[in-house]
C-alpha cells in the first residue's frame, strides 16, 4: 500500500519502510541459499489488486528483481484478500498451482506475508466462509505450508494478520522497521542434509 513509502530513521539514515523491507527480504533470499537446496520463489506484490510479480528459481534473479527500483513501488490500499485469494495473482491460486506440479514433489512451502497496516477498507479482510471459518488457514494448514505473517509497526491491530498465520500461531510484529531484517532472519529454517 502507499503507506510503505512512509520514511523510518535508522543507523543507514532514512529509508522507506519499502525499501528497509526489499533489502531484508534480499538478506532473506541470501540466508535461504546459505543454508542450501533448491527453490521455486514466488512474489507477490498487493495493494488494492494483488499481482504475481517474480516467479523464478534463481535467488540472484529475485534479488536482482527486488533491488530493480523500478519493482515493488508502494501505491494503493491494502488488500488481504485480492493478496491471499485462489486465483493465478492470489497466494492460494499459485500454491495450487505449485501443489501440482509434479517437479515441485517434495518441496517445503513457505509463505512469507508482510504488511505495515491492516487490510483497509473493510471489505479486505481475510474472508471467512459462511461457518466463519478461515479458508486460507485450512488451506496452508491441510497442505503442511508455513506461514510466516509479519506486521511492520507500532500498535498494529494483528486480528487480520493472524487470520494470515497458520491456525493457532500469531503474527510477528515488528514495532521497528530497522528490526525487520533481523527478525526475518531469524524465521530461516534449518535445512536437515
Amino acid at each position: 500500500s502507499s503507506s510503505m513509502s512512509s520514511d523510518v530513521v535508522g543507523d543507514e539514515g532514512t529509508q522507506t519502510r519499502m525499501e528497509i523491507l526489499k533489502g531484508a527480504i534480499g538478506n532473506l533470499l541470501t540466508g535461504y541459499s546459505a543454508a542450501g537446496s533448491a527453490f521455486n520463489i514466488s512474489i507477490i506484490d498487493f495493494s488494492t489488486g494483488s499481482e504475481l510479480v517474480f516467479s523464478g528459481t534463481s535467488i540472484e534473479d529475485a534479488r536482482a528483481f527486488i533491488n530493480d527500483p523500478d519493482n515493488l513501488t508502494p501505491s494503493g490500499v491494502t488488500n488481504y484478500a485480492a493478496a491471499l485469494a485462489n486465483t493465478e495473482n492470489g497466494a492460494q491460486g499459485v500454491l495450487t498451482e505449485q501443489l501440482a506440479n509434479s517437479d515441485l514433489a517434495g518441496y517445503q512451502s513457505t509463505v512469507y506475508f508482510v504488511s505495515d497496516g491492516a487490510p483497509y477498507p473493510y471489505g479486505n479482510q481475510v474472508p471467512l466462509n459462511a461457518n466463519l471459518q478461515n479458508p486460507w488457514q485450512i488451506f496452508v494448514d491441510s497442505n503442511d505450508i508455513e506461514v510466516v505473517a509479519v506486521g511492520i509497526g507500532d500498535n498494529l491491530n494483528t486480528t487480520q494478520l493472524d487470520r494470515v498465520e497458520n491456525s493457532g500461531d500469531s503474527a510477528l510484529v515488528i514495532d521497528d522497521a530497522n528490526d525487520l531484517d533481523a527478525s526475518l532472519g531469524n524465521t530461516i529454517p534449518e535445512i536437515a542434509e
